[in-house]
C-alpha cells in the first residue's frame, strides 16, 4: 500500500512539473504526458480503497495487541487519506491546466 502511495506522489508531482512548463507552444504530446501523470494517480486512488480492506482484513486476522492494532489501522488510513488528497489535487490542477488552455469540462473548447 506504501509503494501505491508513493507512485501516486511521484506521479503528482510530475504532473506538477510538467503543468508548470504547458504553455501555448507545448505540443499534443506534453498534454497526453500531464493527463496520464493526473489518470495514474486516479487509479493509484482506486486501487488503494481495496488494499486499505484488505490490509484491515489481515490486520484484525495477525494482531492481537490492541494498541498494535490501532496503530497499524490508523496508518494504514493515513495512506488511504493521502491518495485522497492527491486525488482531490489532482483534480483541481487538472481543471486549471485544462482551462488554461480553453478545455470546457464537457471536452468542447471553452
Amino acid at each position: 500500500m506504501a509503494g501505491q502511495v508513493l507512485d501516486a506522489t511521484q506521479d503528482h508531482v510530475r504532473a506538477l512539473a510538467i503543468a508548470r512548463a504547458l504553455d501555448e507552444e507545448s505540443t499534443a504530446d506534453d498534454h497526453a504526458e500531464f493527463l496520464s501523470a493526473c489518470w495514474r494517480v486516479v487509479n493509484a486512488e482506486r486501487a488503494s480503497d481495496p488494499l486499505t480492506r484488505d490490509l484491515r482484513r489481515m490486520l484484525v486476522n495477525g494482531i492481537e495487541d490492541a494498541a498494535t492494532l490501532q496503530l497499524a489501522t490508523d496508518f494504514g488510513a493515513a495512506l488511504e487519506q493521502s491518495t485522497d488528497a492527491l486525488l482531490r489535487t489532482g483534480y483541481a490542477l487538472r481543471t486549471l491546466i485544462l482551462a488554461r488552455a480553453g478545455v470546457s469540462r464537457q471536452g468542447g473548447r471553452a
